[in-house]
């Protein structure tokens, strides 16, 4: 193809498609209408999670599948993926906490009372399991807190189990038929579907890793070069379209697990094709900041959002009906929804470049200048499985 593997690589482009995946998952939690509220491919917005997962297996594996080949590789690699993960997850936490005692103080002083009573599902329990990163291991039956956090919680959980594997295997034959074995037995335990939190992001993650392994080969492979420009721009176009039809047809939860794939089509479509027009559109300058501060963008656009919905609640007195999942839906006018939503947006973005300014990327770069004194690098040069 136009590129091939390299351990300083960095793709843009899926930076960027990250970025585009946490605006979906923002404007699907948007908790009022709006003119594009009922649309399938925004109401299908919450299967933009399972592209976050495939992606981290996919740089995950390029980044470090060929650095994990002793113990203290092992334990280097998850103190950096949880400073990457858990300093922002942790203001958000106390963040959360100070909604619910927000709540209780307004429900015992002027009788204001939420649609979630303060403290029901938001309890003592629940800000432990939280704390600890482990709300989203079958603890609790719905997403508590700042709900967006039960993937991280399954994410930390993978990439040990990630890193433990590739620490065990010692060939590509090997993690690919292991990495094929955890998704086949996620998908019997998971019932075919995208239900079960930590299985869910197992499948999405391993379907990631195989991604990454049909990219390399697929990077060696010699093209004439009439493919060379089919190459480059036919599949990563065909790719997004295939996927937005998906999208905007899929009606209710069953094929979900079929979306797996067509991100990792997606993703070796624009890491092979850097040149290629998607990858290009990607890589414009707006797209690429989204990208850069995508884990803020997902991490707080659920605080956000509440705050905006108490305006529309209390402030503003709008009726309220029961959406498809037996939720509250706030139905403001269509321009206001509209103007809202553009608010809302607007503020994420904003306070998602604080977060990203002044903690997601010190404590990010702090974590790693721990693990360089901490876990010194091992004096022998270990086998790798992504190479043979």
């Amino acid at each position: 193809m136009t590129t091939s593997p390299t351990s300083h690589e960095f793709f843009r482009a899926l930076e960027s498609l990250r970025g585009i995946a946490a605006l979906a998952v923002v404007i699907f939690h948007v908790a009022w209408t709006f003119p594009l509220y009922d649309m399938a491919l925004i109401r299908n917005g919450y299967l933009m999670v399972d592209l976050f997962f495939v992606l981290s297996g996919f740089v995950i594996c390029h980044s470090y599948g060929r650095r994990l080949g002793t113990g203290r590789d092992v334990a280097k690699f998850i103190w950096i993926r949880l400073g990457r993960l858990y300093p922002l997850h942790l203001i958000l936490l106390f963040v959360f906490l100070g909604i619910e005692i927000a709540k209780y103080i307004a429900e015992l002083e002027y009788g204001l009372v939420a649609n979630k009573g303060a403290f029901t599902s938001n309890n003592t329990f629940s800000f432990i399991s939280n704390l600890l990163l482990v709300q989203a291991l079958g603890f609790h039956d719905k997403a508590t807190y700042n709900l967006p956090a039960w993937s991280i919680s399954t994410e930390f959980y993978t990439y040990i189990l990630f890193a433990t594997a590739l620490f065990l295997l010692r060939t590509r034959v090997a993690m690919l038929s292991m990495s094929a074995l955890l998704i086949l037995a996620s998908l019997t335990l998971d019932s075919g579907g995208l239900t079960h939190n930590l299985l869910r992001c197992i499948e999405g993650f391993f379907v990631g890793v195989i991604a990454f392994h049909f990219y390399v080969a697929l990077s060696k492979r010699p093209l004439s070069k009439t493919q060379h420009e089919w190459y480059k721009h036919g599949p990563g176009l065909l790719s997004f379209a295939g996927l937005i039809v998906f999208l905007s047809m899929k009606q209710g939860t069953g094929p979900d697990v079929l979306i797996l794939p067509l991100f990792a089509v997606l993703i070796v479509s624009i890491a092979a094709t850097p040149k290629g027009v998607l990858s290009t559109l990607l890589e414009v300058a707006p797209l690429a900041w989204i990208g850069k501060v995508s884990y803020s963008v997902y991490m707080v656009h659920v605080a956000v959002i509440w705050a905006f919905s108490q305006v529309l609640r209390v402030a503003l007195k709008t009726p309220q009906a029961i959406d498809a999942n037996g939720e509250p839906l706030l139905t403001p006018p269509p321009l206001a929804g509209a103007l809202f939503l553009a608010a809302a947006i607007g503020v994420i973005l904003v306070l998602s470049h604080v977060t990203y300014t002044y903690i997601e990327d010190p404590y990010r770069k702090k974590a790693k200048i721990l693990a360089e004194k901490w876990f010194f690098p091992s004096t022998t040069r270990p086998r790798c499985p992504i190479s043979k």
